[in-house]
């Protein structure tokens, strides 16, 4: 398998195609890739320096085994989770267009998640409401001439979950998470005469940093309602009612985006758009009842996923754009 992709790679580049959609394959498929570095020592053979920089790049992830990390988890591994795969492979190929337009800028916005829990029986005592948050962050757009590009992003993100109970162990149970995303999105823009609109895909990978929340919890003894605050730990567990221990966290966490919007030129280089996006959460964040607090006896249930709604404003610019504009400004 790994000579026949290092071939298909070496017959690609005497055609002077695009490489990179055979890298991506060859990454994911984790089979042995040797004589890549081979290629990488002889330079003659890889005439366009753009092509040098993928399987530089390329070699370096090889070496960092990054893939271990990433594309070995039984997630991946998982016939039923290609279509994950099928989704880095063609944004590798969307941004390898000779043709691409480079745009950066920034994102900021609110959303609405709702926790989705898989235990039937949990769901019957259990009902969740939906939970406002905010997302801002840093994005960047290759964009090819026609219509096909490639957006991600870098952002931090507040969201939550609301939880009503009927069990009698609390009342309610209302949190807020702290996450860093990174949406990776195939994007399709059409061209209309006073705007644009796009429709993006793709996967999204967030790293859970912490939280907190608060329990209600009703005394029937004094008929009032106590609140419980408490911070989500992640370490070694503590013994105080301050923290709540959460055992063996889903900190890597993935999922499905979807959205749309419109874009408005505001000329030299500049770009308004708004950004409507909902995201299907497939990691649950941790285990049934992995979460307690010492000396109370409250417990949560971390086996659900994150279903959210974002609305967003967004400003980016074309890098390329902008410095030709100040170099004729100044001269």
């Amino acid at each position: 398998m790994g000579y026949r992709v290092v071939n298909c790679i070496v017959r690609i580049i005497k055609l002077q195609c695009k490489c990179y959609l055979c890298l991506g394959c060859s990454y994911i498929s984790g089979c042995n890739n040797r004589l890549l570095e081979v290629y990488l020592l002889n330079f003659d053979s890889i005439k366009k320096y753009k092509y040098r920089a993928i399987f530089i790049l390329y070699f370096l992830m090889n070496k960092l085994r990054i893939h271990n990390y990433i594309f070995d988890r039984p997630y991946f591994r998982s016939s039923k989770k290609k279509p994950f795969l099928i989704f880095f492979v063609l944004f590798i190929g969307i941004y390898c267009n000779g043709h691409t337009q480079t745009y950066f800028g920034f994102r900021a916005g609110l959303n609405a998640s709702k926790a989705s829990f898989d235990n039937e029986v949990y769901k019957d005592f259990y009902k969740t409401k939906i939970k406002p948050g905010f997302t801002v962050g840093a994005l960047l757009l290759f964009e090819n001439k026609e219509k096909y590009g490639l957006y991600t992003e870098f952002n931090y993100s507040l969201r939550g979950k609301s939880i009503e109970s009927s069990a009698n162990d609390y009342e309610t149970n209302k949190a807020m998470y702290h996450f860093l995303e990174i949406p990776v999105l195939f994007r399709v823009k059409f061209k209309k005469p006073k705007y644009d609109w796009f429709l993006q895909l793709g996967p999204e990978i967030k790293q859970w940093l912490g939280g907190k929340g608060t329990f209600e919890v009703y005394e029937p003894d004094r008929d009032i309602i106590t609140a419980y605050n408490y911070t989500i730990n992640f370490l070694e567990p503590l013994t105080t009612s301050d923290y709540m221990n959460v055992r063996a966290p889903n900190l890597l966490q993935l999922g499905l985006s979807i959205g749309g919007g419109l874009i408005w030129d505001m000329k030299n280089g500049n770009y308004v758009s708004f950004d409507m996006r909902f995201t299907i959460g497939h990691t649950f964040m941790g285990g049934y009842e992995s979460g307690s607090i010492p000396n109370i006896g409250l417990v949560d249930n971390f086996e659900y996923t994150d279903n959210v709604l974002s609305l967003s404003a967004v400003y980016y610019f074309d890098i390329l754009e902008i410095i030709r504009l100040s170099k004729n400004k100044y001269r």
